[in-house]
């Protein structure tokens, strides 16, 4: 009896197992002549996922995107549908015929096997279906509910039912329209209770581009129960659009001191780094300099940068900037070798590497600057000191060179400042050094100090 019990419960999670998996999309597994003789046999078209094994794009969209029901619902009734990877195989030939270069990359084919349309790039989930809705429309055998103009008449009359915003919003993407306006319509007009929603939540989370909307501030006062509400194949894209959005408004702000600024781009980078470390923390002390900067908040600035040279730089030893260098690019040939990432991006992240300690002298050399100009104290001034001499310890570029001098300048040391400053200018300008600009304004800042 116990046994034929296991036996029945076995059977059961494997059942459960199964419909769990057959909910997504149901791809073929022969060969490419096998998929297009069942297109012709059907005449349904091809949907075709080409992708790598090391591509991290192409992981994402398997694990989270291709088993959803919706998905599967969509894909499965449409499209007779198969995936290969282009290093491989058929595979290696399918890519170059269809031209693809970057992955992963969907093709859209009729059975007589002419390409009729083509995405590259992740998508979340309600994207993925329109992208298969308008595939169905340019092979002219889709249909629309409602035409563009159909759908603005009847917002235009008043309506602003939530599900009409998102089926309008539905067929603005398809038609390749913006969403942004319409997405703070339906953030306003959606019940509290459905904000973490399927499928609001998407659609508000890929149009919130307004820094100082009631949308962008909910998502920003909200950001690690909205992450962890939308669809996992958003939440990388989440975080680097709230960044984004964050650090273009701080960028150009032109306005008076907002103690809100501060405290959203805090909540966003906070978010986005699930959390501030020692490590990750860098990105928002550098983005509020520029906030209090641009605002003309000194004491604002000079808080932020205390805490930035005490917790970063000044943290940033040779000996720690080189062993993080070494870190990071054997971590990379581990990557390459697994097949986690290809050549380019292994050889990004050995550049990328190399420039730790230099981008760190950079950095401590121009807060140094920011720090000396701002200056309302003798310890903010000897904080400058020390944070020049780091630079310079790291690396004597005449960027940093030229940061000392000011330093020096601003601590009455007129004399040593003005012959290391000129030394700095000279080389800068037998270099066309990049920095040249700022080190050309602290040179005159050097010797025309009174």
């Amino acid at each position: 009896m116990l046994r034929l019990l296991k036996t029945i419960l076995a059977f059961a999670a494997l059942m459960f197992t199964i419909s769990g998996f057959a909910q997504g999309i149901e791809f073929e597994h022969g060969s490419w002549a096998e998929v297009l003789s069942k297109s012709k046999a059907t005449n349904k078209p091809i949907f075709v996922d080409i992708y790598t094994s090391w591509c991290g794009p192409c992981k994402q969209m398997s694990k989270n995107i291709f088993p959803q029901k919706e998905v599967g619902d969509k894909y499965n009734h449409s499209f007779i549908c198969y995936k290969i990877d282009a290093e491989k195989g058929e595979g290696v030939e399918l890519a170059k015929t269809y031209n693809v270069s970057s992955y992963p990359t969907f093709l859209f084919i009729k059975p007589d096997g002419s390409l009729f349309y083509k995405i590259t790039g992740s998508r979340a989930a309600y994207e993925f279906i329109a992208e298969a809705d308008i595939a169905l429309q340019k092979a002219g055998i889709g249909k629309i509910e409602k035409t563009l103009d159909e759908y603005k008449q009847e917002y235009d009359k008043g309506n602003r039912d939530p599900d009409f915003l998102v089926a309008y919003m539905k067929q603005r993407y398809i038609d390749k329209q913006s969403n942004v306006e319409l997405a703070d319509t339906l953030f306003k007009y959606l019940p509290t209770d459905k904000r973490l929603a399927a499928p609001y939540v998407e659609l508000l989370v890929s149009n919130a581009v307004n820094f100082f909307s009631p949308l962008y501030t909910f998502l920003a006062n909200n950001f690690i129960t909205v992450r962890d509400a939308i669809d996992p194949s958003m939440r990388d894209v989440f975080k680097a659009r709230m960044r984004t959005v964050a650090d273009r408004t701080v960028s150009s702000y032109k306005g008076k001191p907002n103690s809100a600024i501060p405290e959203k781009v805090t909540s966003v980078y906070i978010g986005a780094f699930d959390g501030l470390k020692v490590s990750k923390d860098e990105p928002l002390y550098l983005t509020l300099s520029t906030y209090y900067a641009n605002a003309l908040d000194t004491v604002g600035y000079l808080n932020n940068a205390t805490k930035y040279a005490g917790e970063v730089l000044l943290r940033q030893t040779k000996e720690r900037l080189n062993d993080s260098t070494r870190k990071t690019q054997e971590d990379a040939l581990d990557q390459l070798n697994a097949g986690e990432i290809d050549s380019a991006a292994y050889q990004y992240n050995l550049a990328r590497s190399e420039a730790f300690l230099s981008l760190s002298a950079f950095r401590s050399a121009n807060l140094a600057a920011g720090i000396a100009t701002r200056a309302q104290t003798k310890e903010q001034q000897q904080l400058a000191l020390k944070l020049a001499e780091h630079s310079i310890s790291l690396e004597e570029t005449p960027n940093n060179m030229s940061a000392y001098a000011l330093v020096l300048s601003r601590t009455g040391k007129q004399k040593e400042a003005k012959k290391i400053v000129q030394k700095a200018l000279d080389d800068a300008t037998a270099k066309n050094d990049r920095n040249l600009p700022a080190i050309k304004e602290r040179y005159e800042g050097v010797v025309n100090a009174k």
